[in-house]
């Protein structure tokens, strides 16, 4: 039996960064994992490329 949803109500605390040098470094881990996922992405996309050509 399928469920209706008719209102969804979402609710987020946003901080502007003022908790010193432990979000800083939070912030450079969040950049270097953003990166990676990144690189994985492209290498993926290169791989699926590749595949394609050699068809």
């Amino acid at each position: 039996m399928p469920i209706e949803i008719k209102e969804l109500h979402i609710k987020a605390t946003i901080d502007n960064g003022n908790g010193g040098s432990r979000d800083n470094s939070r912030d450079k881990e969040l950049k270097k994992m953003k990166a990676e996922i990144v690189k994985e992405c492209v290498e993926e996309v290169f791989e699926i490329l590749k595949e394609k050509e050699e068809r």
